[in-house]
């Protein structure tokens, strides 16, 4: 088959997949949008006791519930709950294995039948608690599950007693989005692979001029980074917290060595004759150069404590300076070098 016509049809196939990612997540999203406090039954909530001391009685769904899905709480002795927000109503947060969720904050949706609702959602300041849950996820044909202890309390009083015992699954990463998630990322690297022999997309002049190290390092960066805030954005709900400063200084770095070598390459007359993708990012005019074997090894280095940052702690990684500072020197000693090739 023409390796035009593989380019498009990957690059639909993407766009289809990607779409279906979309469809599906915003499926779950009208889901979870059903208020989970509407089907208690009178006999299901707490209206029935008033302890002096609050304490859980029920939870609702009490089996399994999705990561950015409402939550309801029975609380019994709910109106003997100490600390109040400014309005005067209880200040509830969610607690997940005992551990306070300062970001999952509680609303009394009927005070008659002591329901509080929570969202299970994801926020910034509680990033070492979901670092810790995520950590302990299990991977299979249902998604990413983890079994959680879901309860409710205060600041000042902790988590109150519950009556609950057996843990709630938690489902992070629903199956079929992710499957699509994938394909579609799959079908969009393979469009450019095709894309890549019959355009100038990564070379250094026209379509018969040498692969460029410098486009291959950016599309790299480009597709990796823009892969994971979509994923870390349909997983979490999350987007205006996910970008971190070094993802941003690490395509910063990535274009604007292409720039340089892009300017030079328009100075000089290079070799227009391709020989092979890895002979051409790779090899000067004497064969395997150094500094380019370098800037390579780094960016595949750092590519794959990327992917495992991604897997590990649903966020981007925070590089330490020291490590941009090496890609950024790997960068300029690239464009030097090339100066003289």
């Amino acid at each position: 088959m023409d390796p035009k016509r593989r380019a498009w049809i990957f690059t639909g196939l993407a766009i289809v997949f990607f779409v279906g990612t979309l469809v599906r997540v915003f499926w779950l999203d009208r889901q979870v949008a059903i208020q989970p406090c509407d089907k208690i039954s009178v006999a299901d909530n707490a209206s029935g006791t008033a302890p002096t001391t609050p304490s859980v009685v029920s939870l609702f769904p009490n089996d399994k519930i999705g990561l950015g899905s409402p939550l309801c709480v029975a609380i019994a002795g709910l109106a003997n709950v100490a600390t109040v927000d400014k309005d005067g109503n209880p200040a509830l947060h969610l607690f997940l294995d005992s551990v306070e969720l300062k970001g999952s904050v509680g609303t009394v949706v009927d005070r008659k039948k002591n329901l509080v609702e929570f969202d299970v959602t994801r926020a910034a300041e509680d990033a070492d608690v979901w670092t810790k849950v995520i950590g302990q996820l299990k991977w299979g044909t249902w998604g990413a599950r983890v079994p959680v202890r879901l309860g409710a309390g205060t600041d000042k009083d902790g988590e109150f007693k519950s009556a609950i015992e057996t843990p709630v699954v938690l489902t992070m990463v629903d199956p079929w989005a992710s499957l699509l998630g994938l394909v579609a990322f799959l079908a969009a690297v393979l469009a450019l692979i095709f894309a890549a022999p019959i355009s100038a997309i990564l070379r250094d002049g026209d379509i018969n001029s040498t692969y460029s190290l410098a486009r291959v390092q950016m599309a790299f960066w480009l597709y990796l980074i823009t892969a994971a805030f979509v994923f870390i954005w349909l997983v979490t709900g999350d987007y205006n917290s996910v970008l971190t400063p070094q993802s941003l200084t690490l395509l910063g770095i990535s274009g604007t060595t292409g720039l340089m070598a892009t300017t030079l390459d328009k100075k000089v007359t290079p070799d227009p004759s391709s020989k092979h993708f890895w002979t051409d990012i790779l090899s000067d005019k004497d064969g395997i150069a150094l500094h380019r074997l370098q800037i390579a090894v780094w960016t595949a280095i750092l590519g794959v404590v990327f992917f495992a940052e991604i897997y590990h702690s649903f966020r981007l990684p925070t590089f330490d300076s020291n490590l941009l500072i090496l890609l950024g020197i790997s960068g300029l000693t690239y464009v030097g070098f090339k100066f003289n090739e």
